[in-house]
């Protein structure tokens, strides 16, 4: 393998910046890059990000947040998160760059190019190559990639720094195939690059340590391929938490501890000479005051137990106490003994105080959707979160109280659109026929980044949650994908009784013309179920039309049940046997209406 930073030399107007994405280090390093004289930036963003920079660039934005991009098709589309941390190396070059008012220019492959994507924009991960993960490791004395990391690049602050982690990149390149969607990556950013060298100008390329190697190649070829046309996405801006960040949490170019890295980060805007070791003394000094109310720490005197330990852990191995110290001394000093059950509880407590809870902010210039700004205004007048906040139980009295009412169509209605905001734990669901004997709803709330791109994708059936249900109803409707009669109840259960009209007389229709037994039972018992609900879910106006339509249910079904017992075959008796117990169980209740004089086979 070549030296690749040899290679490099070959363009003096250039400054390479190979990143590992999130790294306070790559972040510090990159800061005093941007020191000198740059006439622009090129970063590895997709194209259709171009239009969020200046919205990223403004004060009032505040990581972490992360760019949302989505395309639509008949397969069901794309979609992913491209999340910035306060100490991203992506998002210090932006905020730098704006603030020298420097050319930004967004050089990697459109998004929705390729294979799919989702989740968030994927990378290949430097640390974790099979090849050379369990060598390293072992040579090093780590115990895992993490540690390996902060030992061998997190800690290193050497002008090499960039060089050792360019060889790095190349080094793992070398040892394994690269995909066909990388190698289109790398040509379509080298493509973007060149004409920066064409014009002399002085430009700083910050892409991830892996894609280096590929771009020089491509950009050492006479041919480079043209430019991929981009295809319209949508790209949004989110407010993001540092638990999203969390590898944890499955976003594989995350961090173990996003809550420790925002400390170091802190420390290294403060100037602070050790970042590292102020860090580990915050991390202690904090859990230690979040345990010494519930009798599990001395502040004091713990702290100052496991910081010493720590500070000694770091110089035995020769560098400065960090993470893996910190945790390693808070186990040791912290811990009071107990078997290998409560050590692993003791130490997911710790792994989930270092997750943290940081909220990030959008600028109040970014446009918003109307069907997000909707859900907001929603959210507000009914009291509901709307911020990132931990899981939050509302119990609601859909009887007694019109503003719980209110809630509840909120809530149905978002459970509907597929809107990922609320989950009904216990009470009555009259569309779904569960538990409709309770008077209370039982929901779990909570918002998350997810709840607003959800929403964005919904955008194109209304400018309101209201609007937005009503016309996904309608395509329901029209593909029969589901039954008339469930969507009517729902309709009840979600408020909607400006809109009852049409789907009354589609049910109606559809009474006319079903033979299916089990359909006929499953709806007379859904929509008798409905009306002894009425206080509930209708106005007065509607009961009279629904008592009817009831009753044309019952009189259909009355009329079929001979053609189906004339012919019952073996296989279908169970069936018969199963509507005919529901709707007996329906009239002896006497809860029903308007059964007495339904059909000539049944006299009351």
């Amino acid at each position: 393998m070549s030296d690749i930073w040899q290679q490099l030399s070959q363009y003096p107007n250039v400054g390479w910046v190979p990143v590992r994405h999130h790294s306070p280090q790559c972040g510090q390093q990159i800061a005093k890059l941007m020191h000198q004289s740059w006439d622009a930036l090129l970063i590895e963003m997709p194209v259709q990000a171009q239009e969020m920079v200046p919205f990223l660039q403004q004060p009032q934005c505040q990581a972490p947040v992360a760019l949302y991009l989505y395309q639509q098709n008949e397969e069901g589309g794309q979609r992913g998160y491209l999340p910035f941390a306060a100490w991203s190396p992506e998002w210090r070059a932006l905020r730098l760059a704006g603030e020298k008012g420097m050319t930004v220019e967004c050089i990697d492959l459109p998004f929705g190019e390729g294979e799919g994507i989702d989740q968030q924009v994927v990378e290949p991960q430097l640390v974790q190559h099979p090849r050379v993960l369990p060598r390293m490791l072992q040579m090093g004395g780590c115990e895992d990639s993490d540690q390996w990391w902060d030992w061998y690049f997190e800690h290193h602050q050497g002008e090499d720094y960039f060089s050792q982690l360019a060889q790095y990149g190349a080094l793992l390149r070398s040892l394994g195939r690269v995909s066909v969607r990388d190698d289109q990556r790398e040509a379509h950013m080298a493509a973007r690059i060149r004409p920066y060298l064409q014009r002399n100008q002085r430009v700083l390329v910050l892409v991830g340590a892996y894609h280096l190697q590929g771009i020089i190649d491509w950009l050492a070829k006479e041919e480079l391929p043209d430019v991929v046309a981009a295809p319209e996405v949508g790209v949004h801006l989110l407010p993001y938490t540092l638990a999203r960040l969390n590898r944890a949490c499955g976003y594989g170019a995350g961090l173990p501890a996003p809550r420790y890295y925002q400390w170091v980060h802190q420390a290294m805007q403060e100037g602070v000479d050790s970042p590292y070791q102020w860090a580990m003394q915050q991390g202690v000094l904090a859990l230690c005051q979040q345990l010494a109310p519930l009798g599990l720490a001395n502040t004091t005197v713990d702290a100052m137990a496991a910081t010493e330990l720590a500070q000694r852990l770091g110089a035995l191995r020769g560098i400065e106490a960090g993470r893996s110290e910190m945790i390693e001394a808070l186990a040791s000093c912290l811990f009071k003994g107990g078997d290998h059950h409560r050590l692993q509880d003791f130490l997911a407590h710790l792994q989930g105080f270092l997750v943290g809870e940081a909220v990030g902010k959008t600028p109040d210039s970014l446009p918003e959707l109307p069907l997000v700004q909707d859900f907001r205004r929603q959210c507000r007048v009914l009291a509901m979160p709307n911020q990132t906040e931990g899981p939050k139980s509302i119990n609601l009295d859909i009887y007694r109280s019109e503003p719980h009412r209110r809630r509840s169509h909120f809530l149905h209605r978002l459970v509907f659109l597929g809107v990922d905001y609320g989950v009904q734990v216990a009470g009555p669901n009259y569309a779904q026929s569960e538990d409709v004997t309770r008077v209370r709803e039982v929901w779990e709330v909570r918002w998350r980044a997810e709840v607003v791109a959800q929403l964005l994708e919904l955008s194109h059936l209304g400018d309101q949650i209201e609007t937005a249900v009503i016309s996904l109803m309608q395509t329901q409707l029209q593909d029969a994908s589901v039954p008339a009669y469930r969507l009517l109840v729902a309709a009840l259960q979600m408020g909607l009784h400006g809109h009852l009209d049409r789907l009354l007389e589609q049910v109606q229709a559809w009474v006319l013309h079903c033979n299916e037994l089990l359909q006929l039972s499953d709806a007379l018992v859904l929509l008798s179920s409905a009306l002894m609900r009425r206080q509930t879910l209708m106005t007065h106006a509607y009961q009279t039309q629904l008592q009817q339509l009831v009753a044309q249910v019952y009189v259909r079904f009355c009329h079929r049940l001979p053609w189906s017992l004339g012919g019952v075959k073996s296989s279908n008796s169970s069936i018969v046997m199963l509507c005919c117990r529901c709707i007996v169980g329906l009239i002896n209740s006497r809860r029903t209406i308007a059964m007495s004089c339904c059909c000539k086979f049944c006299k009351h």
